[in-house]
């Protein structure tokens, strides 16, 4: 019997251990619980920044972490400056540290880059980001992701206009939950009031533009660092290394 209580108990601290393990790897171990509203989505052409919109709107109180840490407009600030938006995020670990954070936000609002399905979220609150200017989403996607997802900077442009004509069929359905936001300004170094304003209220959240300023400060300076990063890349050394290593293949 001893011997059986004893096994029990190690059994339980074992399980108890193994579980505080799994709470701290924040990485992969976001879970929507039961008391979190799923708000709707957000569909966006790739480089489109459409997880830099819902960190601004993280900064709302309706959008909750998922282990309840930040739970006010200032700390929330402070957890995207130290661990969202620092100085390690350059041109090659964008998407790495992106993926790396996402599951926090996946869930209350989700993000596509797919439109064509839009009847299946008729139903549900839904945010489509267009552009004047698609070169703005393609030269962004183009240095934090050279290869385009296999594609080319030509081929990207062909999605693009099929992406417009499916956008322009899903205005002509009138669906109230439907939403339409021209995002050209998310590339500029400072908010947009107006376009914040509409973002927040098309998920009825509330205004907290002074805190989500800094936010949009902060990733526009990665972007900016990002971009020399990987203009100066060209001339380094390691580029130099792999460039004659490639061009030995060829003699």
């Amino acid at each position: 019997m001893a011997i059986l209580v004893f096994i029990f108990s190690h059994l339980i601290i074992i399980i108890l251990i193994f579980i505080a393990l799994e709470q701290r790897n924040s990485g992969c171990n976001y879970r929507l619980s039961k008391s979190m509203t799923f708000h709707g989505n957000i569909i966006f052409p790739e480089g489109a920044g459409g997880n830099h919109l819902r960190w601004l709107l993280f900064l709302d109180s309706r959008y909750q972490d998922p282990f309840n840490n930040y739970t006010s407009p200032d700390s929330k600030v402070k957890f995207i400056l130290e661990n969202v938006y620092t100085q390690n995020r350059t041109w090659n670990t964008w998407l790495q540290q992106e993926w790396f954070h996402r599951p926090m936000l996946d869930g209350q609002i989700n993000i596509s880059h797919d439109c064509k399905n839009w009847i299946k979220i008729a139903d549900q609150r839904s945010l489509f980001i267009t552009f004047e200017n698609y070169e703005l989403p393609l030269t962004h996607y183009y240095h934090i992701n050279i290869g385009l997802n296999s594609s080319t900077p030509d081929q990207f442009r062909a999605s693009i206009r099929q992406r417009q004509e499916t956008i322009e069929h899903i205005q002509k359905q009138a669906n109230s939950n439907f939403k339409f936001l021209q995002a050209d300004c998310i590339f500029a170094p400072e908010l947009d009031v107006d376009f914040y304003n509409q973002l927040v209220s098309t998920f009825g959240f509330d205004n907290v533009y002074e805190h989500a300023a800094q936010v949009h400060r902060a990733y526009a300076l990665c972007r900016q660092r990002s971009v020399r990063d990987f203009c100066s890349y060209f001339d380094s050394k390691e580029f130099a290394y792999f460039r004659q290593q490639l061009l030995e293949i060829t003699r």
